[in-house]
């Protein structure tokens, strides 16, 4: 290649560039990380990304060649996994639908402090110019803000499934009463789309969580963020005008859902992991241990604020498997009487576990992230559901044979031992998460090349598609959405009829 044909090259390269905004929850990192594979490809496209979020400590970089521009809040500690509400509901509560406007009434009290008392620091990053603004789907009213002040197109980021509301306002026609709900109940954590009950009760969950974000949550937002962006903020308004949806629930291991031109999956891929070293490879070399147990719980599960009982439980029951090598990925206080063949570290290579061969369980919340992990290593789990849609998650592990439940509200350390030595001495559940990784990301295009594809075409029509490409349901209103207006003229003609 010639030096004019490298030049040229180098300017259609430029041209192509964009200056993207990931904007997430506060202390958000875990759900930037749901989104970093597909940001990290963005910029091996060559693209300019952002991410921003409120934090009140410190955060892991990002890496990737991802620019962050986190801010520090002054003050008080407002996160949702110090709030003594918000934890007695994870460790101990049940999140139903209706609950979701505690996380996003904390966020908004976060985006307010900003706004009041710092807010120099939040113009510097409002007054810079990107192409395109991606915003979380939850808990990110700052993000909001910044998005509709910029008068940019803006996508909605999700970092699970779809959730309800969402695929109600922007009109994907999905049918949430034939789906396991989002919150299933601790007290039935079951779901069979032939059983009336069943279906009854994922509506009642749809209705909830759409009430939930339309009234509470979405007043708490408003009352944060609508008198800097001239009160333009609703959350109907806002992700009904969204360019896109981007999801991170794998297609291949949930259940048949209509899809859209603008909803795209981009979380079934898997990434490879650097092996064991150091302690922890010493660790699992143990020549007498029949194999390697993870326990892990994300940030937001702070053992800080775990009832006694729970953690009496897990120490009684990892103490009875001596037999295998036990890792355990805590941060709390301190823990009397564990044996030797139990290791407890506030920091721990969980890809790197997971993807060792000597793993042969894993232990975890139900998180997505940590659903994907599984399958992606072909390791069994046992969840323990805590909060948000992960009691759903762990059904849909269960249905798939390759995960047994603990609920929360009644652990014991038997109860715990029996579930974990169910899965550790039945061959099945491997042979069934293994069948399933063989078509876990399966599929005549990657995720991550499909992610990427979207975004160039978004890119090439400013950020938004010519308004063709859309479902006229999104701009229906409920009344004509729901074929009110019809069973209306029904129930006249009826009426009249039968007079």
């Amino acid at each position: 290649m010639n030096v004019h044909a490298i030049v040229l090259f180098c300017c259609l390269a430029a041209s192509n560039a964009a200056k993207i905004l990931l904007t997430t929850m506060p202390q958000g990192r875990s759900h930037a990380g749901t989104f970093m594979p597909l940001m990290h490809r963005l910029v091996e496209d060559g693209h300019e990304v952002t991410v921003f979020f409120e934090i009140f400590r410190p955060e892991l970089p990002l890496g990737g060649g991802v620019k962050e521009n986190l801010i520090l809040i002054k003050g008080d500690d407002m996160s949702v996994d110090n709030d003594p509400v918000f934890t007695n509901l994870i460790w101990s509560g049940s999140m139903r639908g209706i609950t979701i406007a505690i996380p996003f009434y904390q966020a908004s009290k976060t985006c307010s402090a900003l706004l009041e008392n710092q807010p120099e620091d939040f113009y510097r990053l409002s007054n810079q110019t990107f192409d395109l603004f991606l915003t979380d789907s939850l808990f990110s009213p700052c993000g909001y803000a910044l998005a509709l002040l910029s008068k940019k197109p803006y996508v909605m980021m999700h970092s699970s499934d779809l959730e309800p509301v969402y695929s109600y306002l922007k009109g994907y026609g999905r049918n949430y009463g034939t789906v396991a709900p989002f919150s299933i109940a601790y007290e039935y954590p079951e779901f069979d789309v032939d059983k009336l009950y069943d279906r009854f009760g994922a509506l009642v969950d749809f209705l909830e969580t759409t009430f939930s974000a339309i009234v509470p949550a979405n007043y708490f937002m408003q009352r944060a963020i609508n008198p800097i962006v001239d009160n333009r903020y609703s959350l109907n308004t806002y992700v009904s005008q969204s360019s896109f949806s981007f999801y991170d629930m794998p297609e291949s291991v949930a259940w048949p859902m209509p899809g859209a031109n603008d909803l795209v999956s981009f979380g079934a891929h898997c990434k490879t992991a650097q092996p064991l070293k150091d302690e922890f490879e010493r660790f699992v070399a143990d020549a007498k241990s029949k194999g390697t147990i993870l326990i892990a719980f994300g940030t937001i599960c702070n053992w800080e604020f775990a009832p006694k009982r729970i953690v009496d439980a897990f120490v009684d029951a990892l103490n009875r498997l001596s037999e295998y090598r036990i890792i355990w990925g805590y941060k709390g206080p301190k823990l009397d009487g564990l044996k030797s063949h139990v290791m407890v570290h506030p920091w721990i290579p969980q890809e790197s576990i997971l993807q060792d061969k000597r793993t042969k369980l894993f232990v975890s919340h139900g998180g997505l992230k940590s659903f994907k992990e599984a399958v992606c290593s072909e390791t069994p789990v046992v969840y323990m559901p805590m909060f948000a849609e992960q009691l759903r998650n762990s059904w849909l592990a269960r249905s798939l044979h390759f995960a047994e439940f603990l609920n929360k509200k009644n652990l014991t350390a038997d109860y715990m031992e029996k579930q974990m030595r169910t899965i550790l001495d039945d061959n099945s559940y491997q042979t069934s998460v293994s069948k399933l990784r063989q078509f876990y990301n399966d599929r005549p295009s990657k995720p991550l090349d499909a992610g990427s594809f979207w975004f160039r075409r978004l890119l090439k029509y400013g950020g938004r598609m010519p308004e063709y490409f859309y479902r006229v349901g999104a701009k229906l209103n409920s009344f004509v959405y729901f074929y009110m207006d019809a069973l209306s003229l029904i129930a006249v003609s009826m009426y009249f009829v039968a007079s």
